[in-house]
């Protein structure tokens, strides 16, 4: 399996895994809180990860020379903290819908990021 297929089905399996967990918890499911949505999810972020080192390497790209790469570093840093946060800080129900709102919102930037290589995607 290529490098950019490993990085291509992370990113789509995060996103579906991240839609599962994060509306299972808004909900109240138990959903959430079982074992294998968690270790689907750390699963799908580090083959996300790897892979998109090893991207980086095969390009010989460093980290924040290439202005929509580093875009997407950036956005997928905020977006872990967004999830820490919903699955395991967030109190209230609007505390919870806000975390999961704002990381689909990041998970988009970093797809229309992707597709268009440009970091002004709304612009």
């Amino acid at each position: 399996m290529g490098i950019k297929l490993l990085h291509l089905l992370s990113a789509y399996g995060l996103f579906a895994i991240f839609l599962l967990r994060g509306l299972a918890a808004i909900s109240g499911s138990t959903l959430a809180s079982k074992a294998w949505p968690k270790i689907l999810f750390h699963i799908a972020t580090a083959g996300l990860v790897l892979s998109a080192i090893g991207l980086a390497v095969s390009r010989h790209e460093m980290p924040f020379t290439v202005g929509w790469t580093s875009a997407k570093l950036v956005a997928l840093i905020i977006f872990i903290g967004a999830g820490v946060y919903l699955f395991k800080k967030a109190r209230t129900q609007q505390q919870k819908r806000a975390a999961f709102l704002g990381g689909v919102i990041l998970l988009v930037y970093i797809f229309a990021v992707a597709l268009t290589r440009s970091v002004f995607v709304f612009a």
